[in-house]
This record gives structure tokens, sequence and C-alpha cells, in this order.
């Protein structure tokens, strides 16, 4: 773990990406982040015996009945991920106030590192064979066809599964996607006519909205990713892909409390912190002069991983047609 006095970042450059917020990237909103102190560790992955309530009232004059909880653990293993942005003397010169290249630069770096991060974390979480067999459905699914395809008659098996597993309400049970299974939800006949039944006294659909969407679909949200890679090598036509897929669909639960080992989560985002630098930050951002090529290089540097702790918390709708 690098220390503070070996380890550079300008102060200027990270704080302006602090709170920089990208609507397209929702990584952050699917997992929950847990700081470490270190770069290797573990992650709690509770049983069930919290669930377990198999004692009797107690007698007079008789101990209270001892009670525990099973946990068991996943490792992970932050990794690095650094780039950098060449600010070239002559392009710096070109800049007018209030723009500043190297602010620029800072923010192409970040936004790199969190692209980064939207990847592994949508890769994490749409692979079937990181679910056990109960916590994923393989079924092909028309929910592109609008008038036989039943997402909301699907969703309902995944969310009871959910439920039957780890007791969560529905109002903590949430969905995410891609854009495209996401415009094939709000296109189904099933689900506008779920949505109406749900939603008394509306005498249109209006707009399909994904808050609508999800209340068809008996959710407490869903978050719709929309970010997209490009698959190519170098130097060709750009192929591009979208990030969270094109026929997956997850559902998943979150306690919405504080994160400990009597409220597990599907998975986590691994933050190492480095004593002395700012906390809330996605990545910790330095500058050199690299004078061979007459630039002011701006770096980024992010240290993440990304576990599934609790895959009974997730039920992954694996083939949407």
């Amino acid at each position: 773990m690098p220390l503070p006095s070996t380890v550079h970042f300008d102060q200027l450059l990270t704080g302006v990406i602090v709170g920089a917020e990208n609507t397209e990237l929702v990584a952050g909103e699917v997992l929950e982040s847990v700081p470490s102190a270190n770069l290797t560790g573990k992650i709690a992955k509770m049983g069930e015996d919290h669930f377990r309530i198999n004692f009797d009232a107690r007698r007079a004059k008789t101990p209270a009945f001892e009670v525990d909880y099973d946990v068991s653990s996943v490792s992970f293993e932050a990794l690095e991920y650094a780039v950098e942005y060449p600010v070239d003397d002559q392009d710096k010169a070109q800049y007018d106030d209030p723009f500043d290249a190297l602010a620029d630069g800072a923010f192409v770096c970040e936004h790199k590192i969190m692209t980064r991060l939207e990847d592994l974390v949508a890769t994490l979480l749409t692979t079937a064979a990181n679910y056990s067999a109960a916590s994923k459905d393989a079924t092909s699914r028309d929910w592109n066809v609008p008038a036989t395809g039943v997402p909301v008659s699907d969703v309902s098996v995944g969310i009871e599964a959910i439920q039957d597993k780890t007791a969560l309400p529905a109002s903590m049970i949430h969905g995410v996607c891609s854009h495209k299974v996401f415009r094939w939800l709000r296109l189904n006949d099933e689900v506008k006519e779920s949505y109406l039944a749900t939603s008394p006294g509306e005498g249109s659909l209006g707009v399909m909205n994904k808050e609508k969407v999800a209340l068809a679909l008996g959710l407490a949200s869903l978050t719709v990713g929309s970010a997209i890679k490009i698959t190519s090598k170098k130097g060709v036509t750009a192929v591009k892909a979208p990030i969270w897929g094109t026929d997956k669909f997850l559902i998943y639960g979150k306690s919405g409390g504080r994160v400990n080992r009597l409220r597990p989560e599907l998975g986590f985002i691994i933050r190492p912190t480095i004593e002395g630098f700012p906390s809330g930050i996605n990545a910790l951002v330095d500058r050199y002069r690299r004078e061979r090529i007459k630039s002011d290089v701006v770096r980024a540097t992010g240290m993440i991983d990304q576990v599934i702790a609790n895959d009974q918390f997730g039920f992954l709708y694996d083939d949407i047609l």
C-alpha cells in the first residue's frame, strides 16, 4: 500500500473530479462501495443461521437460550488501474480562460477509469457462472415481443426466489438492465397493463419511463445502464457494444442500511484507501513533466475490486431475446 510520502497527487486536479457525475455509468448505484485499509482481504458472507428461531419461552430461574449466526467470507484483491493524458505545450497555449487543458485531462482520465469499473461490475453481475442454479434463469424470454412477452410474470418468479432465501420485502428489491432491454420492457403490453392496474385513476400511460416500468414489474427501482465500449482494436472501424449487454436482466436485493455482517448485500465494490488522501473520490490525480514530448502529463489512478458475496440476493435472467 503506497504511503502519502511516496505518492504525489494534485489537490486542484483531484478536486476537479470530486463529485463529477456521469449518468451513463451506474455501477455505484447497483453495488455498495466498501472502504478497505488493504489491497487484499475478505468480505463477510453470511449464512442462514440468523433465521433459526428454535427456542421457547424461558422458564423461571433458567438461562436464556444461546443463539448465534454463521458467517464465512469471500476474498478480494484490489488492482491498480492507471491512465495518463499528455497535454502538449502547444495545445495548452490555445486554451482560453476559464477553460483549462489540465482539468480537461483529469476528466478524460477519470472517465476512463470509471468506465473500466463499469465494465468490471457489469461483467461480474451479468455472468451466469457467478450464480448458483437457484439464482438464475437461463430460459429464453421473449420480452421483445410486445403482444406475447410476459416480463411481469417472469420477474415475479425472481422476486419470489430472492424473498424466499433472504426475507427481503419488495421495497428492497431492484433491477438493472441495458437500455436495449429497457426499450423492450417499456413497449411490452403486459408491462403497460400492469402499470395501469397498479396506478388506479390514471387515464393513460403517458411516457413509460423507468419508474413506471419498475412499478409495473414490482421492483423498488430500475437502473438502466446506457454506457458502451469499443470492442474492436485501435486503428480499425470501431465496433461498439453496450457494457450491460443486450440479453441480461438482473434483479437484486439491497438491505438499505449500513453494511455489516448482519446485513449482507449481493456484492460490493472494494475501494482501498490511502492514508492522507481525501475520501469520496473515484481516482487520485497527479501530474508530471515529460520534457521529451514537451508535455505536462495528467495521470489518474484508481484501486478497485468487485465481488459477489451473496448470490442469493440476486436473480439473473440470462437470455432475454
